[in-house]
């Protein structure tokens, strides 16, 4: 079922982000899709999905960096919520420069459209950024307070996705904090971070991963105690994961099949001149295009084989780094993260052969399944807490 597009409004992008997992398509060209081409999109798509209220469509307005053309994102939500009599969900995917741009359509469509925002970002504003240089500054350091000040004051719900590099581990605990300070702000916004190291081009060391541990030690300790002394459940996606991997080990659930993630299955991408791929990670991998929605040549076979090959457990095997021989052996077996299919097609080129989980989001769910199990053990007796926490 075709109903999570991943919808790209523009290649073009105002930061230079140095971990950016599709920089040739910034740099190179920058495509913009058109209002006609979109409205064919939206047309194809529907001819493989089964719309209704209750399972609506869920797009997802992604870059590049969408709010650069206000406008048009304007026309094209507009477009979709009337072609699909409201039985549609947005969620934008920003870098949170330019949202006061946009800020009428925000508003308008959190109102009736359950709109949600993704802000990806990374630091707090006196530590380190990869996503500009130091020249500019203070420029995205105001453009990102306005945004918080306006999705605040309009109690417009939004996550923050902070990419974490090898070179920002010593901030993590900061950078926690600021983020949890910003949605302190508001009564009406519950907080939703997560962190998500930097796999593909990060050069991750043992004294990396070393203080990670200690990071995430005052991460975990922050968590449990905010719910223990006030009842307040901070949301982090990593904790989260990590109390569920508990909550099933200490009850001897037997890990399901892993599909992992949406790849393939009802998620996918779709570039400006309508090429689809299983991803929006594996933007431009021919090997992993579908079709092409503005011609309607939507090969669903190879779209249901290609979630088949890369989303199949028997493929997986664990790092040799780990040191052990199955994922039964592995101690985060019950909630795993650790394979990114797109990592995979990246680096292999064939998917019908055995691959390895990812070491560095391996190490990262493993520290905090550490910390979670030395500081939230106790809560696992809590209805209200493994109520909201476990998946």
């Amino acid at each position: 079922m075709l109903r999570n597009p991943w919808i790209y409004i523009t290649e073009a992008c105002n930061l230079r982000c140095k971990y950016c997992f599709n920089p040739n398509k910034v740099l190179s060209r920058a495509n913009t899709i058109t209002l006609s081409n979109f409205k064919q999109i939206i047309e194809n798509i529907l001819f493989y999905s089964d719309i209704s209220e209750d399972m609506p469509l869920r797009i997802v307005l992604f870059g590049g960096e969408p709010t650069l053309y206000p406008e048009l994102l304007k026309e094209l939500m507009d477009y979709a919520y009337g072609r699909l009599e409201g039985k549609v969900q947005f969620h934008l995917i920003t870098n949170g420069t330019n949202i006061t741009a946009v800020g009428d359509c925000m508003i308008e469509y959190s109102q009736k459209s359950a709109l949600s925002i993704q802000l990806s970002i990374d630091a707090a504003p006196e530590n380190l950024t990869l996503r500009v240089g130091d020249d500019k500054r203070q420029i995205y350091e105001d453009s990102l307070r306005k945004t918080f000040d306006f999705l605040l004051d309009n109690s417009i719900r939004f996550s923050i996705r902070a990419t974490l590099s090898p070179e920002q581990v010593e901030d993590l605990w900061e950078n926690f904090r600021y983020f949890v300070s910003v949605y302190d702000e508001s009564d009406k916004i519950t907080s939703n971070i997560t962190f998500s190291p930097d796999f593909l081009t990060g050069k991750w060391s043992e004294d990396n991963f070393s203080r990670l541990d200690e990071q995430v030690d005052k991460i975990v300790s922050c968590i449990t105690n905010e719910y223990v002394e006030k009842k307040r459940i901070l949301h982090e996606t990593n904790t989260k994961r990590a109390f569920t991997n508990l909550y099933r080990k200490k009850n001897k659930t037997t890990p399901s099949r892993r599909t992992f993630c949406g790849f393939s299955n009802n998620l996918f991408s779709i570039a400006p001149n309508g090429d689809a791929f299983a991803c929006h990670r594996v933007y431009e991998n021919t090997r992993l295009q579908f079709g092409n929605f503005l011609d309607g040549t939507i090969d669903i076979a190879k779209f249901n084989g290609i979630y088949a090959a890369y989303n199949n457990a028997q493929f997986i095997r664990p790092n040799k780094r780990i040191g052990i021989e199955k994922c039964s052996d592995c101690e985060i077996q019950w909630n795993c993260a650790s394979v990114c299919p797109a990592e995979n097609a990246h680096s292999t080129s064939s998917a019908e052969i055995e691959y390895e989980c990812d070491y560095v989001m391996y190490r990262m769910q493993k520290s905090f399944a550490v910390h979670v199990e030395k500081y939230m053990t106790s809560l696992l007796e809590d209805e209200e807490y493994k109520k909201r926490m476990v998946n």
